[in-house]
Formats: C-alpha cells, sequence, structure tokens
C-alpha cells in the first residue's frame, strides 16, 4: 500500500449529507469517493497522476543484543 498523508479541510454541511447519502449508495467510505473525486477532477484538468505500487518501506527489527 503507498503511503498516505491526512488532510484537514472544512466542508460545507451540504456536501457533508451527500457523501453519507453516497456511501449508503454505493457502499464507498466518505473518504474513498473524495480519493475517486480527486483522481476523476485532475483527469478532466488532464494532470496526471503517477500511481504508486511501491509498499512502504518498513523498519527492520534490531538484532537481539545478548549479554
Amino acid at each position: 500500500m503507498s503511503p498516505k498523508r491526512y488532510y484537514t479541510f472544512m466542508i460545507e454541511q451540504e456536501l457533508i449529507d451527500a457523501l453519507k447519502a453516497g456511501k449508503d449508495v454505493t457502499g464507498l467510505s466518505e473518504g474513498g469517493q473524495i480519493r475517486q473525486a480527486l483522481k476523476a477532477w485532475f483527469a478532466k484538468q488532464e494532470i496526471p497522476v503517477k500511481a504508486t505500487t511501491k509498499k512502504t518501506e518498513r523498519k527492520r527489527v534490531a538484532a537481539r543484543k545478548r549479554s
């Protein structure tokens, strides 16, 4: 899974209501709907969105030290 970053922003109540209604219709979460809408908007504006399939780098477990 690609790394994700939190964005916090305010939206109007009518958009919140529409997202909740969309969740009931499509089964897609509010965040999923927003991500899908952003991708569609970028495509319409002809702004390339680079697809990432790289997994996040995980820290390796430190070797066990013996005394």
